[in-house]
């Protein structure tokens, strides 16, 4: 089955509730290309959860569903500036969050379904899986903390994530996704890839240009970070070489957030680069 829609159709068409109420905290619909891009600045939602410092055992543990987080914002929200405002950007999880839910209406299933009918199984990436509740024991994952060793956040819900960072995989999944993606091996049509890559220019030192959820992070690098209450990541591959890079780290503040840049930086002062 093909998953085919217009980017530029308004959030009305495809969740009616949330785009009513968006509409009436934004004065406008926000397109659906605006809204993946993050041209729009959302209130950061769930404060103590996700992006804000929390001591609550509580509050990291309790599950939420999309719709919780979406009503928070709808509740709370204030936008920076109006949707697909000239020289304006800011990240956002809520958009993603609000992506996730339009592709389970018209996928008809969990979007962790989708995820691996359309990208982990094609990729053979069989150790990579949406994950929505707290990671067992099992799983075998690190220990997790806020900032340093100052808090542990291991018992994190993931739910509190969910399509903008409950993702669970290894080091070699992430290095078959980047490489697949950036080589356009996930798309039927070429120019899906091309308007991922039409970028905007963003105010983060580490991000030359932002397209949709993929970032220009140096010369023909391409990629993308993720921030939870507990991990970080830097995922990126070269378009015009064989050549990937993924870090992750346990703890929620650190600077890998520069680590593609870095990393590239040094390869070229190294000669493996041309400059």
């Amino acid at each position: 089955m093909n998953l085919i829609f217009s980017l530029r159709a308004t959030q009305h068409k495809f969740r009616r509730n949330c785009a009513n109420s968006l509409a009436a905290v934004q004065k406008e619909q926000p397109k659906l290309r605006i809204r993946s891009k993050i041209e729009k600045g959302n209130y950061r939602w769930s404060p103590g959860l996700m992006e804000g410092a929390t001591t609550s055992r509580d509050a990291l543990a309790r599950p939420l569903e999309p719709q919780e987080m979406v009503d928070f914002v709808i509740e709370h929200g204030e936008p920076n500036f109006p949707p697909g405002a000239e020289g304006s950007w800011s990240y956002s999880n809520t958009g993603y969050v609000l992506l996730g839910m339009v592709i389970e209406k018209l996928e008809k299933k969990p979007i962790g379904k989708s995820f691996e009918t359309r990208i982990f199984g094609p990729l053979g990436m069989n150790k990579t899986y949406i994950w929505n509740g707290i990671p067992r024991p099992e799983f075998g994952l690190p220990r997790s903390f806020l900032e340093g060793d100052h808090y542990e956040t291991t018992d994190w819900n993931m739910t509190q994530g969910w399509a903008a960072g409950a993702l669970i995989s290894t080091v070699d999944d992430m290095h078959t996704f980047i490489e697949a993606l950036v080589a356009g091996e996930l798309f039927q049509q070429p120019e899906t890839l091309s308007e991922m890559m039409n970028t905007i220019q963003t105010t983060h030192p580490a991000l030359a240009g932002y397209g949709l959820g993929l970032a220009m992070k140096g010369d023909n690098l391409w990629g993308h970070g993720g921030q939870t209450l507990g991990f970080e990541s830097e995922v990126a591959a070269f378009a015009d070489r064989d050549m990937s890079i993924v870090a992750w780290a346990t703890s929620s503040s650190n600077a890998l957030g520069f680590g593609a840049l870095l990393i590239s930086d040094a390869l070229r002062k190294a000669g493996a680069l041309p400059e």
